[in-house]
């Protein structure tokens, strides 16, 4: 009875020390994901940026393009998006 006891007491003691074991793994794991997270929520971040700024030029080489080719203000501001402002400088510096 008392090797019985034993027996369970040493499985008892392995299966916690496993238990344990698992815990702290799941916790590094748990880390692990979060950091991968944040550093694919700044990866999208940028990604969004880059686009922005890609966008951007090409509604600035969009509008230069139309102001060499003599288009209405207006008519810029609409074909870009551009602002009031962005569209008179570019007209004033590429109007031919």
């Amino acid at each position: 009875m008392t090797k019985k006891l034993d027996d369970l007491s040493s499985k008892y003691d392995n299966s916690s020390k496993e238990i344990e074991a698992l815990l702290i793994e799941i916790g590094e794991n748990t880390k692990r994901t979060e950091f991968v997270l944040e550093y694919l929520k700044r990866l999208d971040q940028n990604a969004s940026r880059l686009a922005d700024n890609i966008q951007g030029d090409q509604s600035m080489s969009k509008a230069i393009e139309m102001a060499r080719e003599g288009k209405d203000h207006l008519e810029i501001i609409k074909e870009t998006g551009l602002s009031n402002e962005e569209v008179e400088a570019i007209i004033h510096s590429h109007k031919e």
